[in-house]
C-alpha cells in the first residue's frame, strides 16, 4: 500500500510502475467505488472535513492520463464515499490545519478477476485515513537511507548516532551508540552466510522493533513519544546466498524502530537519563557484494533527552545532507 503525502495544494503521486500495467486507448474505464473513513488518534470519526480522491482515467492519446479529482466533506460518522471511473490506482487523501496530511493509494487488482460488470472488485473498497496532530515538534539528528560500511571482518565497531560516523580510529565519531558485528562464514560449495548483530554500550540501551503502525499512512508514521521499557539489547540478522542468488530477506523484517542509546542509570538501577529515537524502517544490509557488508537506515536522535519523537522538519540538525539523504517525515 503506497502512502501518499499531501501539500496544501493537493498532488497525488501515482506510481510508475502502475503506469506500466496498461497501454490504454479507451475510455470505458471501470468504475471504482471507495467508502473512506476519518478518525483520529484516539479512532474516533472526524465529521465535516474535506477529502479529496483522484482518479487517473485514460485519455484519447495513447499512455497518457487524465486525473479527476473529486472533494466531499465527510458525514457525522466521519465517513464518505467516493465513484468514478478509474485505470490506474486512485488515492486518497485528507489534510487539516494542525495536523499532519495523510493520504494513500487504494490498490486495485488489474489481474483477471479483479473487476466485474465494469466496475472494479470489491464494491466498495473500505478504507480508513489516521488524522495525527501536530503537538510539539523538536530539532533532531535525522538522515534517510545512510550507507555505512563496516570497517572490517572481524571485531565490533561502534557508530555515534549524533555524528553519522564510526568512532575513532575509524571515523570521527566519539560514543558507540550502535556497535556492529560481522559473522561472515564462506562456502563455496554450500554458498555464503553472513549474520550481522546490532548492540549497544550501555545497560538499558536497546531497541523496540516495530510491527504494526496504526496510521501508517500519516506523515507522522512512527509513534510520536518514546516508551521507558521494552528495549531489547541485542538484534540479530542473518542471510545467506549463492553467486546466483541475492541475499534472503529477514524473515519477519520490521516497519521500524524505537531506540535509547546514552543511558545512565541511578543508584537503584533505574533509568535516569538517556536519548531518544527511531528508525524508520529495516536495518538494509548487503554481504554479498562488500569484503565485510554495508547497512543503510533512516534514523533520528532526539538530542533534548525527552522521550519526544515528532521530528521538526525544518530543524534538522545534520546541516550538510545530500537531497537523497534528507529526511521527508517528520
Amino acid at each position: 500500500m503506497k502512502t501518499v503525502f499531501l501539500p496544501l495544494s493537493i498532488v497525488f503521486w501515482v506510481g510508475a510502475s502502475a503506469l506500466g500495467q496498461v497501454a490504454a486507448k479507451l475510455l470505458n474505464d471501470p468504475v471504482a467505488k471507495i467508502e473512506v473513513t476519518i478518525r483520529d488518534e484516539a479512532l474516533s470519526p472526524v465529521p465535516n472535513i474535506e477529502v479529496i480522491a483522484v482518479f487517473p482515467q485514460s485519455s484519447d492519446e495513447f499512455a497518457k492520463y487524465r486525473f479527476v479529482k473529486k472533494r466531499a466533506a465527510t458525514g457525522k460518522d466521519g465517513g464518505i464515499v467516493f465513484a468514478d471511473k478509474t485505470i490506474l490506482n486512485p488515492s486518497i487523501g485528507v489534510q487539516l490545519a494542525k495536523h499532519y496530511a495523510s493520504g494513500r493509494e487504494v490498490e486495485l487488482n488489474v489481474n483477471e478477476g479483479g473487476q466485474k460488470d465494469g466496475q472494479w472488485l470489491p464494491i466498495p473498497f473500505i478504507e480508513q485515513l489516521i488524522l495525527k496532530k501536530i503537538i510539539k515538534p523538536v530539532p533532531m539528528y535525522a538522515v534517510a537511507a545512510w550507507p555505512i560500511v563496516l570497517p572490517a571482518k572481524d571485531g565490533s565497531f561502534g557508530f555515534d548516532l549524533e555524528k553519522r560516523d564510526w568512532v575513532v580510529p575509524h571515523g570521527a565519531g566519539a560514543k558507540s551508540d550502535l556497535i556492529f558485528t560481522l559473522e561472515k562464514k564462506e562456502d563455496s560449495v554450500l554458498g555464503n552466510s553472513a549474520t550481522l548483530r546490532v548492540t549497544f554500550s550501555n545497560p538499558s540501551d536497546g531497541l523496540i522493533p516495530l510491527y504494526e503502525l496504526p496510521g501508517v499512512e500519516s506523515e507522522l508514521k512512527l509513534p510520536r513519544i518514546a516508551p521507558m521499557e521494552g528495549y531489547e539489547a541485542e538484534r540479530k540478522f542473518t542471510t545467506n546466498w549463492s553467486p546466483t542468488r541475492l541475499p534472503a530477506p529477514p524473515t519477519r523484517p520490521a516497519l521500524g524502530y524505537l531506540y535509547r542509546v546514552r543511558t545512565v542509570l541511578d543508584g537503584k538501577g533505574q533509568v535516569k537519563s538517556g536519548l531518544y529515537g527511531k528508525i524508520d524502517g529495516e536495518f538494509e544490509w548487503d554481504a554479498s557484494n562488500f569484503p565485510t557488508a554495508q547497512v543503510t537506515f533512516t534514523y533520528y536522535l532526539n538530542p533534548d533527552g525527552t522521550q519526544n519523537l515528532e521530528f521538526d522538519r525544518k530543524k534538522n540538525l545534520f546541516l550538510d545532507l545530500a537531497d537523497e539523504h534528507i529526511v521527508r517525515r517528520p
